[in-house]
């Protein structure tokens, strides 16, 4: 599980870079105006994101949070039991 943590906190990261990168460039260009498409796309990527784990959990058959619990408790088991092989 800490390794999903590290992974997903470093795509994090890298998307931040990503982002500050491309408005000091904008900045530095002069073109400010084009900072609302970067704020926009980011909103979009953002609204995507929760969408689609929404439609996951969905598929999953997961509407609570118990649900979720015991998912994840099954989750955590089987890939304990993966490893031990």
């Amino acid at each position: 599980m800490i390794e999903s943590f590290i992974i997903t906190l470093r795509e994090g990261v890298e998307a931040a870079l990503i982002i500050g990168i491309t408005l000091v460039y904008l900045a530095k260009i002069q073109r400010p105006e084009l900072r609302k498409p970067v704020y926009a796309a980011i909103a979009a990527a953002t609204l995507a994101s929760v969408n689609t784990n929404g439609r996951i959990w969905s598929k999953l058959g997961v509407r609570n949070a118990e649900s979720r619990r015991r998912l994840g408790v099954r989750c955590l088991y089987r890939g304990t039991m993966i490893r031990l092989d």
